[in-house]
């Protein structure tokens, strides 16, 4: 994770005395240095220091993670990543499926969106998402994520808070790591179902009846996912007031038959239950 114009100035055979397994990927950013166990443990505070700030992690997922950071199993996600804190950010990012010295992928990176480099260091050791460059603290690096069938999944990550002067004095390096688990109750229910959130008929085909319930006035979000995390439908965005509620949703007349998420937001907060369209 150094800064371009510092790379320059490092051979290949010097990255391999810092670490048997460390690389470089092609833009010349550091992979294996996001403290998970597999990578020593280490991060980027060895060179990136002096800064005054501590960087913020910002960690998002589309479809939203259930409550108590809860993954569906098999559900494609969008993951960004970003921080606030400096005027620019690098990272370092693993998704480990234990927390042992060999562990391996958890779950599958997939197409890689905005501002980032998916590289594997050596088999077997786990693929790392990177920076390209150093990213502007307004914008966020994106990729693709398949959770896994079962299990629990390690998000490791090294975030590196850069002042950008070309230098690594004046920066910040923290670790940073989130423990992903499965859905007791896998797809065919929610994490968590406060909201009472219940629909009929399902399968449907063209008309679906939801009942929620809201403990205060919110703001309620109704959509639609496919398996692949991409959202297919909005069916409702509006402030309510607290109480009990129904609505009668239209579905798209383009949606294909087969298995959908969908996905109550209340306060940005999600119920998600697996929808049949017929």
């Amino acid at each position: 994770m150094k800064k371009k114009r510092l790379l320059t100035l490092i051979g290949a055979a010097s990255v391999l005395v810092i670490s048997g397994f460390t690389a470089l990927n092609s833009n010349g950013a550091y992979t294996g240095y996001t403290d998970s166990p597999v990578d020593g443990p280490g991060d980027c505070s060895g060179c990136h220091r002096g800064g005054s700030a501590t960087p913020t992690v910002t960690f998002s997922a589309s479809p939203a993670f259930g409550s108590g950071n809860t993954y569906v199993p098999n559900v494609t996600y969008t993951i960004s990543v970003g921080e606030t804190g400096y005027p620019y950010f690098g990272f370092d990012f693993e998704m480990c499926n234990n927390t042992t010295t060999t562990a391996v992928d958890g779950g599958v990176f997939g197409t890689v969106v905005a501002l980032c480099h998916l590289t594997a260091p050596s088999s077997p050791y786990p693929t790392n998402i990177t920076q390209n460059a150093r990213i502007p603290t307004a914008s966020k690096a994106q990729f693709k994520w398949k959770a896994p069938a079962s299990g629990q999944c390690y998000a490791y990550m090294c975030m590196n808070g850069v002042n950008g002067d070309g230098g690594t004095s004046g920066d910040k390096a923290i670790p940073w790591s989130l423990v992903l688990s499965p859905s007791p109750a896998g797809i065919s229910e929610p994490v968590e179902n406060k909201a009472n959130l219940s629909f009929f008929p399902n399968p449907a085909s063209d008309n679906l009846n939801l009942s929620y319930f809201l403990e205060k006035a919110s703001t309620v979000q109704i959509q639609i996912f496919n398996l692949e995390g991409k959202k297919v439908a909005d069916l409702f965005n509006q402030k309510m007031d607290a109480g009990a509620q129904t609505y009668t949703a239209t579905l798209p007349a383009d949606l294909a038959k087969g298995t959908y998420l969908l996905n109550l937001l209340i306060d940005g907060q999600p119920t998600m239950k697996k929808l049949m369209i017929r």
